[in-house]
């Protein structure tokens, strides 16, 4: 999703249907402007006479952040990119971990798989069980 989240209408319900269809540990990339950053605010200022972003409403990274963590993602990684003006950049401009200071973020997320993460706590449950019956019946036969 590049510079797509801030068109749709209800953006925590599109990461909750991306996150349905996406296959186990399938991951979703989102890249947006930062609301949050020097020119994400020069940005936001001037879309009322923008063409492209007039319909747009930005937002934060940690509000997009907020929304993968409710929307069942994990693993998640942030990238920032543009640091000055796009008209006046001659040069390749730098990626940054993190946000807050580069115009361009790019998130990536991974889907929870949680049937893993329960088939994983069940088999220790298992293997307690067992270990703990082994144990009992140990001390019964050296008791009898």
């Amino acid at each position: 999703m590049v510079t797509t989240i801030c068109f749709l209408e209800d953006p925590l319900q599109a990461l909750k249907e991306i996150r349905r269809i996406l296959c186990p540990d399938g991951k979703i990339i989102i890249g947006m402007l930062d609301k949050d950053s020097p020119l994400g605010n020069e940005y936001d200022a001037k879309k009322k006479s923008s063409k492209f972003y007039q319909y747009a409403e930005f937002y934060s990274v940690n509000q997009v952040l907020e929304w993968l963590r409710i929307s069942g993602y994990d693993h998640v990684q942030v990238l920032q990119t543009i640091f000055h003006n796009p008209e006046e950049i001659t040069a390749l401009e730098p990626v940054k971990e993190g946000h807050g200071e580069g115009l361009f973020v790019v998130i990536s997320a991974q889907k929870i798989f949680y049937r893993a993460a329960f088939q994983k706590r069940f088999f220790l449950s298992l293997i307690q069980y067992i270990t703990l019956s082994m144990t009992a019946t140990t001390v019964m036969a050296t008791v009898i």
